[in-house]
């Protein structure tokens, strides 16, 4: 049974920060213990593909749990809990949400995270968005450590946190990179108090800097008044939200920006119709180069992954498309669909990145196989030869009430005819990532490096 909720010992903090005493559970190596082997059961029930990807995880989850100690606060039994998903070998996990006993009170403003935005490039932090009261930071500052700890570490500490899908960094960098302020304090420390250590961006030298976490409404506050622009920015949703297609001498450039079924359902837009629109008008303006940008494409709906196919059918199709197998067993298997008498016939680019992931990186693994795309960025997100995503199985852990979701169908693809890799993602034929110049700058080199391929493509 949980205990009792016990008092820390409050933690007063200066009006600016505006944050009330913090109470959290703690439990007993045996209630962790449940929950932790409570956990290790359902992965094991209803990822259909564990022993194919991951043979070692329960060997590799019991070693972990085996180090639990004899009380385990909240963060730390939730740190466990997510270590014990990422084993798992598959990125469609959700951990825990906004209502449970870790995350609550950042909602809530009982508890405070760091005061700025982060890019991550390799195992280094760079500041994006400063927070703070002070206003002490510029773009492009390195945080070199916070309280003592190397940023290095702590981002090595993240990744054993954050699911991914095999041997994939790049969708857990992005997705660390864009959560790092809250993830940080969840899994690294909730000492309000920050000393860092920042090199400045124009400075090769290290400075100690002193400041504040804050909690959710004081960040937001300053976020208003530091970047104005930003924050109005906000502008109603359209159907660019969902795609954009320009046609302009000869190249057609088309750029797919989620498959999320809000949107779909909202323009009550059907895969095969969608794509045949497109086709038709790239056919009829006599496009030679097509040009498909995927880069934050982190899915949804599968069909409009599938349903593209028949257009950009440039190679022998498969006689199976793919295989799904549940977690109950049952397999269903797809035919490979037909070659559309609007089918693109020319020279196909390819755009990704990281969060090109789930039904967006499937898509990629088509045009590459069956449409021959050269491909431009880093490594998709998702697993190349399949993967585990589907229908989510939510579960409640039975000490802390911890609900975690997982994926339990498995995406099964034929052999590969571009790629022989094992837990990996689809990898580009030109690796390309921006760097800090390219950030501050908001320059794009690997749109640029596409269209320098394509102009030496159209030479004669």
């Amino acid at each position: 049974m949980k205990r009792a909720f016990q008092f820390i010992s409050a933690i007063i903090l200066t009006l600016s920060t505006g944050v009330a005493a913090l109470s959290q559970s703690s439990y007993t190596a045996q209630e962790a213990t449940e929950d932790y082997e409570f956990l290790i059961k359902q992965i094991q029930t209803y990822n259909p593909a564990l022993e194919i990807y991951n043979p070692d995880f329960v060997a590799k989850s019991n070693q972990l749990i085996s180090a639990t100690p004899e009380e385990v606060n909240a963060f730390d039994h939730f740190k466990t809990i997510s270590k014990i998903a990422a084993l798992s070998n598959e990125g469609h996990f959700l951990l825990g949400n906004w209502e449970d006993e870790v995350h609550l009170p950042i909602v809530e403003d009982r508890l405070p995270y760091l005061p700025f935005e982060v890019w991550v490039i390799d195992k280094r932090l760079l500041i994006r968005l400063d927070l703070t009261n002070e206003g002490a930071f510029t773009p492009g500052d390195e945080i070199v450590q916070i309280n003592g700890k190397p940023s290095e570490e702590i981002l090595n500490e993240l990744y054993e946190c954050y699911p991914s899908d095999g041997d994939i960094v790049t969708y857990q960098r992005a997705k660390i990179e864009s959560n790092f302020a809250w993830m940080y304090t969840l899994y690294i420390s909730q000492d309000p108090n920050l000393e860092l250590e920042i090199k400045k961006s124009n400075d090769s030298a290290v400075r100690t800097v002193q400041t504040a976490a804050l909690v959710r409404t004081v960040r937001l506050e300053n976020y208003r008044k530091r970047y104005p622009d930003r924050a109005n920015s906000n502008q109603e949703e359209s159907i660019q939200d969902f795609y954009e297609l320009e046609i302009t001498n000869g190249l057609a450039t088309l750029k797919l920006k989620t498959f999320d079924f809000r949107f779909i359902e909202k323009y009550e837009l059907k895969a095969p119709k969608f794509y045949e629109d497109i086709f038709k008008k790239v056919h009829e303006s006599e496009v030679s180069t097509l040009l498909v940008d995927l880069r934050g494409n982190t899915g949804g709906r599968n069909e409009f992954a599938d349903q593209m196919i028949p257009f950009i059918l440039q190679s022998e199709g498969d006689e199976l498309l793919k295989t799904t197998t549940s977690w109950e067993g049952k397999v269903r298997k797809y035919a490979f669909p037909k070659k559309d008498k609007f089918a693109f016939g020319g020279a196909i680019f390819l755009l990704v990145d990281g969060e090109t992931y789930s039904a967006g990186a499937s898509l990629a693994r088509y045009l590459k196989e069956y449409g021959k795309a050269i491909v431009i960025g880093e490594e998709t997100g998702t697993r190349y030869e399949g993967f585990v995503a589907g229908s989510t199985q939510l579960v409640t852990l039975p000490a802390s009430g911890i609900k975690i979701g997982m994926p339990r169908y498995h995406i099964q693809y034929p052999d590969s005819k571009q790629q022989e890799t094992q837990n990996r993602g689809l990898i580009p034929d030109y690796t390309v990532s921006k760097n800090l110049d390219d950030l501050l700058g908001e320059f794009d080199p690997v749109l640029d490096k596409a269209l320098s391929l394509i102009k030496a493509n159209k030479k004669p």
